[in-house]
Formats: structure tokens, C-alpha cells, sequence
């Protein structure tokens, strides 16, 4: 799942140096409004209802299934369930409104099963209803398990590399000035590793050679006061059971925010992009590499505000962000040796969200047009493709929801695509 601004940005500029002083380039546009998740979302009473598991689907036991999803298509979207109806139900009668995070953040597939994440970090909704590491193990069964409670107020993304998959802890319900990261080695249990020194969130974590690193936010009391946020970079050489701080990032201009927010690892490095703002309301997204003892500043971007990231095989990474020019536009960018270069096949779109594949490749959850912020304008005109490393697109089902999509997965011959309404729609391979 991808970081969501929800920082009333007034400026966004893009800084990126060689050198140790920050400095800001004169790119910079106004931000109309924040891309969060529209408050008080419900589901339409004309959404296509899923009543039965395999209803008004052609499931794969019918259709003969070709071996590449890229020559699959899918017929129409069906509304199947609501996972997270009592974090809902519980949490509406607790506030006494519904004005709440429901969004399903994010769908992947691990061990066989469909993981989801959900939450409220913002109103830390957590402390009333414990989030718990659900799953789906069964495509025929709509009941959800779960391996684990964590102490978060959110789940908001997972990460996997190849037999481990990994939970930053975005927003810790505990104090004590420590973060969160979860993993899950395959065929074990899930680990929580308390150890992220001087953390208030964890927004990101990535495996690279034998080394898992997290990155986030924090600092002392003294700090949050003043707002002198660091930006920290954290790593852990024994799996994942112990964490150290490997890079502490003053903030440059204080007061302000200031995170590192995603990290990509391929091709032998690690990136890592965040942010900062300062006292006049202005953001600025910042880059780096990982060198031997510190972060290098990386310019292979461009003018580019990152939001998410995914790493499609060894050598490309995709990172999905807005070009800041003017005006300020959504777009894509392939990464490989070191080199960002536009995807030009999503140069007209908004991608939402991104799932690896494993293969080389990304499933793609992307919408018509380009415009930031994103605007609900009555109706998501909504597609899902496959992406390979050379950028090229191919479309595989594309639907019209009222409700935003946030998240997608490929699990079991169908597409399942989470909502910003707490509700989980899938469509069923097309019968020719």
C-alpha cells in the first residue's frame, strides 16, 4: 500500500543535492487539496451484490486457465464482503460518527492466503478495536482469520520479498519512543521486533541481501515539542528480531515534519524517499541512495514527489509518485541501473496501487487521467494491468465504481480489489 499525504500540503518542491546543504529547487505548484480517503464512506445500494461466494462468476474449475494472466479476462466486478464490518460496527458507535478510516489498504498473497490491512493511524482507532493481521484461506469461504494482534493503530502495507513477508509499524498503540516491524518467515509464526529506537512511525520496510531495513520518523520528547523531526533509517543483520538505528537525519529547516517514508530495493541498492516541510507550509520530497556509512543524495527522479513503491525483479523497481511541474501531474517511473525513466504507458493515468507479481512483472490498480490531487468527480473509472520491466501495459478488466478502489490482488484465479469503504470486490475469469 502506498504513503497517503494527509498533510494539508500548501507547497510542494522538489530538493536534491551532491552536496551536504539542502538546497530547493523553484519547481513548485499548489496542492488544491489532500488525497485522503473521503470521510464517511458507505456502499451504494445499487453495488453489485456477490451473495453467494461463487454467484454470477465463471470460477476457474469452469474455464480453462491459460498460464499467463495477461491473456485472462475478467468479467464484471461483484461487491463479495466486508472483512472489516466490526472494526466498523465498533468503532461508529464508539466515536458516534462514521467519519473514520474503512479503507482496505492493502491485498496481498502469501503462503496461499490473501492478507489485507486496515485501520485508523489518524484517529488511533486501534486503542479501541486491536488491529489484527487478517487473512482470507479459502476463495469458496468469505470468513476471514487472523495470525496475530498487533500493537498498530493501522496496517498499512505489507512487504514481501521471496519467503518473508513484512508489516512496518506505521503508528505504534504503545509509548516508549520505539517502533514496530512484524515478520512472517514462511511455514513460521509472526515476530514483532520492538526494537526501532526513537520511532514514532515506521512507514516502510525492505529486505536486501541479509539485511532488513525499516524506515520512519521520530526523535526525543524534546523533539515532538519543537518539532525537530528526524528522519530515521533503521537495520537489522539478524532477520528481523533486533533493529539499529543506521542513519539519524536531523530535520534541515526546523520547525517542520521530516520522514523517510518508502524504500525500493533492487539491483544491489536501496533507495529511500521521504520528505520535509518547513514553518511556511512548503513540503519537499527528497531522494537518496544508501552508501557505505550514509544516505547519498540520488537524482535519478528527477522532479518527482514519491508515494509508493514496488520492486517488479532483481534489476527494476516501480515507483509511483507526482512530477512536480506545472501543473503538478500523477505518473510512474521504471527503475533500473540506477536510472528512473517514465512509464509512458501510465502517463495518462493515476495508479492506486501496485502487486508484484514475482515473475518480473506488477499487477496495476490505476485509474483515467493524470490531474493531482486526486478528485472524486461521482464515479472511479477504474482498470486493472499487468506491467512488465519494459514498461509495456496490458489491461486485463476495467470497471466503474462509485466507491474509490485502493488495493489489488490476483489470488486463486480472481481479481480482488479493496475499497475505500471496507468492502472487498472481485471479478471471475470471462468465459469465451
Amino acid at each position: 500500500m502506498r504513503f497517503v499525504a494527509s498533510l494539508a500540503l500548501c507547497l510542494i518542491c522538489y530538493t536534491c543535492t551532491n552536496s551536504t546543504e539542502e538546497t530547493t529547487s523553484d519547481t513548485a505548484a499548489e496542492v488544491l487539496a489532500d488525497i485522503t480517503a473521503p470521510a464517511d464512506i458507505n456502499s451504494p445500494a445499487d453495488a453489485p451484490q456477490d451473495a453467494d461466494p461463487l454467484a454470477g462468476e465463471v470460477g476457474p474449475e469452469m474455464v480453462p486457465m491459460p498460464d499467463d494472466i495477461a491473456d485472462l479476462t475478467f468479467g464484471k466486478f461483484f461487491k463479495w464482503t466486508n472483512p472489516i464490518e466490526d472494526y466498523i460496527s465498533i468503532n461508529t458507535e464508539e466515536l458516534g460518527h462514521g467519519n473514520f478510516m474503512k479503507e482496505i489498504f492493502d491485498l496481498t498473497v502469501f503462503g496461499d492466503r490473501l492478507y489485507f490491512g486496515y485501520g485508523d493511524a489518524t484517529l488511533n482507532l486501534g486503542r479501541i478495536t486491536p488491529i489484527e493481521i487478517r487473512y482470507f484461506a479459502d476463495p469458496a469461504s468469505k470468513e476471514y482469520a487472523f495470525d496475530f494482534t498487533t500493537d498498530e493503530e493501522q496496517i498499512d502495507r505489507y512487504r514481501q520479498d521471496d519467503d518473508l513477508l513484512m508489516i512496518p509499524g506505521v503508528d505504534a498503540t504503545e509509548d516508549g519512543l520505539l517502533g514496530n516491524v512484524y515478520t512472517l518467515p514462511s511455514g513460521n509464526e509472526w515476530y514483532k521486533s520492538r526494537t526501532l529506537e526513537w520511532a514514532w512511525h515506521v512507514h516502510d520496510s525492505a529486505r536486501l541481501g541479509d539485511t532488513i531495513y525499516a524506515c520512519g520518523s521520530g526523535g526525543s520528547l524534546d523533539d515532538y515539542s519543537g518539532s525537530t523531526v528526524h528522519a530515521y533509517l533503521w537495520g537489522s543483520g539478524d532477520g528481523g528480531e533486533n533493529f539499529e538505528v543506521l542513519v539519524d537525519r536531523p530535520h534541515p529547516n526546523p520547525p517542520g515534519d521530516q520522514r523517510h517514508v518508502h524504500l525500493l530495493a533492487n539491483d544491489g541498492e536501496l533507495y529511500v524517499f521521504g520528505y520535509y516541510s518547513d514553518d511556511t507550509g512548503t513540503t519537499y520530497a527528497t531522494s537518496y541512495l544508501l552508501g557505505e556509512e550514509a544516505l547519498v543524495p540520488w537524482e535519478g527522479l528527477g522532479a518527482f514527489f514519491v508515494l509508493d513503491t514496488a520492486v517488479l525483479d532483481q534489476e527494476n523497481g516501480l515507483v509511483v509518485g507526482v512530477h512536480i511541474e506545472q501543473p503538478l501531474r500523477q505518473g510512474a517511473m521504471l527503475v533500473t541501473n540506477g536510472v528512473g525513466e517514465e512509464v509512458l504507458a501510465l502517463q495518462d493515468f493515476t495508479v492506486l496501487d501496485v502487486e508484484p507479481l514475482g515473475d518480473g512483472r506488477g499487477l496495476v490498480l490505476y485509474l483515467d487521467g493524470n490531474d493531482y490531487p486526486l478528485e472524486d468527480t461521482g464515479g472511479w473509472p477504474a482498470h486493472v494491468g499487468v506491467l512488465n520491466s519494459a514498461g509495456e501495459l496490458t489491461e486485463i478488466a476495467s470497471f466503474f465504481p462509485t466507491i474509490r478502489p485502493a488495493s489489488v490482488a490476483f489470488w486463486q484465479g480472481r481479481l480482488y480489489v479493496g475499497m475505500a469503504d471496507g468492502n472487498i470486490w472481485r471479478a471471475a475469469v470471462e468465459a469465451e
